[in-house]
């Protein structure tokens, strides 16, 4: 269970985030819907604890195995699609698994910088769900995807992560909506 308990969060002086509390269930998913700015991005970056809050805190247990997608892709250069997927397990089997169901099999020898953005975005979900996390935060996960690849890639999310704490800032909550057991209005 991740908590929220009452948090503040400012850039420069602008609140984004005011007196904000939700409890995240660990086997529930949670759509964070709201127009940009509202502070989606800063809450999943708060709820991974790579930004502190300005007042109020996180409850997070521990140990909790905690991944996130980012909007920016974050794949390693320097590594081929596969070894970019299979990074913190060196689970080869799950890693071309998840590969073939986001097809992008062909490219596993490929580094990022051949891919199209939704090549990248798919890799980057790929290595996300290879890392069989407890938590998985997902910020805008089917941006740049065709409606198909949409679909598949929400459905293999969501397939992966039964059970377990899912929260997904989107501006597609209506294309998400079958997967969520809540939607909350961030802003």
């Amino acid at each position: 269970m991740l908590q929220c308990v009452d948090i503040d969060k400012s850039y420069e002086g602008k609140p984004v985030l005011r007196s904000f509390s939700h409890t995240f269930a660990p086997d529930r998913t949670t759509l964070l819907t709201g127009p940009s700015g509202a502070g989606k991005t800063t809450l999943l970056r708060l709820l991974a604890g790579l930004e502190t809050p300005d007042r109020g805190g996180i409850l997070r247990p521990s140990p909790l195995r905690l991944r996130m997608v980012f909007q920016e892709d974050r794949l390693l250069p320097g590594l081929t699609v596969l070894q970019n997927v299979m990074l913190e397990t060196g689970r080869e089997e799950t890693a071309r698994r998840l590969l073939r169901e986001l097809d992008l099999e062909a490219e596993a020898a490929s580094r990022p910088d051949t891919l199209s953005g939704g090549m990248k975005r798919r890799a980057a979900i790929a290595r996300a769900l290879c890392a069989e996390p407890d938590v998985l935060l997902l910020d805008e996960p089917i941006n740049g995807l065709d409606e198909a690849l949409r679909r598949r890639t929400a459905a293999l999310i969501f397939r992966e992560m039964r059970g377990k704490c899912v929260v997904c800032a989107t501006h597609y909550p209506e294309e998400l909506r079958e997967y969520a057991d809540e939607i909350t209005e961030i802003g």
